[in-house]
């Protein structure tokens, strides 16, 4: 058997709009997008593969201009002068990709979309044959997966130009998390039953490996950060088919780094939040400051000042508040959370007590108030 070496990736969303910025970062991260791609097209060079496959919103949707249309099809014809296929699906978010292709800047011979409302056949990289089905609204929730099996009327498995039989799917695999939009739901065994070698998934944005049974099968996620439900690690697949066997190894991604840090007010104080601030400082990152703790009114301070005070000084500083005010003492409340709110309220006011007992005090406070407000722990 010929050996076949693929790169799946998905989810580019090039010209993702980023909102939340200024429009001089929407600007830098929309090329950030487009470097990501090129560092694909680069990555599939190097590793010599004969196909990229995408499985699924290469583009963020169908309205992108013909500069940025334009900037991709100089990628694919880089990849042609270098023999490397580009197989592509059409995911919820570019839907219409062939048609603006075609518009813009034609479609390359070394470029095949699929098309059409079934499972589709492409069989332009020798050894192996790709089968993929297009997003489709009106189908959205069905298990297109567990209609197909590689061997019945969608496969050859005989054609002797094609032993290895890989599948592309923009869908939803069961029990991911930070997911909008689930479509084409997939279960394990749809996976297992699958008789492919290899399902090149596309739709969740972060890492997954979804093998089941002998057919491996991976989420590759964007190969861009989109938001703060992507901090990991960005990956591709490099997939290589070689004497009847599948390997898959995940390849990391440089990319802008995107920093969540949780920060206790309560033991650690403004000034020393003010002193982390300034070394974590970082003009080419994105943070996410999480403050949390319990305050009395006079130790109110203002998230939107911090921010206007050192947001110059990162890519994107966030600043989420959890901050719970202590609620006023009512001397005259015979509660159980009166009584347990003055009786705190009075150690703390105790300037004998040393800083271990405050921070148990304070925790206690916490934990307290969360019980007796019915909230869990």
């Amino acid at each position: 058997m010929r050996r076949v070496k693929l790169l799946h990736t998905s989810d580019f969303h090039i010209d993702w709009p980023f909102e939340m910025f200024a429009e001089g970062a929407r600007q830098q991260r929309r090329k950030d997008l487009f470097s990501a791609f090129e560092y694909l097209c680069d990555l599939a060079v190097s590793e010599e593969v004969q196909g990229l496959l995408v499985a699924g919103d290469l583009f963020h949707s169908d309205l992108v201009d013909r500069h940025t249309v334009s900037l991709v099809v100089s990628g694919f014809m880089r990849l042609m002068a270098e023999g490397i296929k580009v197989v592509i699906l059409p995911g919820n978010h570019d839907p219409g990709i062939e048609g603006l292709l075609r518009k813009n800047s034609g479609l390359l011979p070394n470029v095949f979309v699929f098309s059409g409302g079934d499972w589709q056949e492409y069989k332009g990289i020798e050894g192996v044959t790709v089968y993929g089905i297009p997003f489709n609204e009106s189908r959205k929730n069905e298990r297109m997966l567990a209609n197909f099996r590689s061997g019945g009327e969608n496969a050859c498995p005989d054609d002797s130009r094609a032993p290895y039989r890989v599948g592309l799917l923009h869908g939803t695999v069961n029990g991911l998390p930070h997911i909008e939009g689930e479509y084409f739901p997939v279960t394990g065994d749809d996976i297992k039953n699958s008789g492919l070698d290899y399902l090149a998934m596309g739709h969740f944005h972060n890492f997954r490996d979804c093998s089941c049974g002998s057919t491996l099968s991976f989420y590759p996620g964007s190969p861009e950060r989109l938001s703060f439900n992507n901090i990991s690690d960005r990956k591709a697949i490099i997939v290589e088919l070689k004497n009847g066997k599948v390997d898959a190894v995940p390849v990391t991604i440089p990319t802008r780094p995107y920093i969540v840090v949780d920060f206790d007010m309560n033991r650690e104080g403004l000034a020393n939040l003010y002193l982390k601030l300034n070394q974590w400082a970082d003009s080419t990152s994105f943070i996410r400051l999480n403050i949390t703790g319990l305050l009395d009114q006079q130790d109110v301070f203002s998230a939107e000042r911090i921010e206007q005070q050192y947001k110059d000084k990162f890519f994107h500083l966030e600043i989420c508040d959890f901050i719970r005010l202590i609620p006023q003492v009512d001397p005259n409340d015979k509660t159980v959370k009166g009584i347990f709110l003055r009786k705190i309220s009075e150690r703390l006011a105790d300037s004998r007590i040393s800083d271990d007992e405050r921070n148990v005090l304070n925790e206690a406070l916490k934990v307290g108030l969360t019980v007796l407000e019915g909230g869990k722990l």
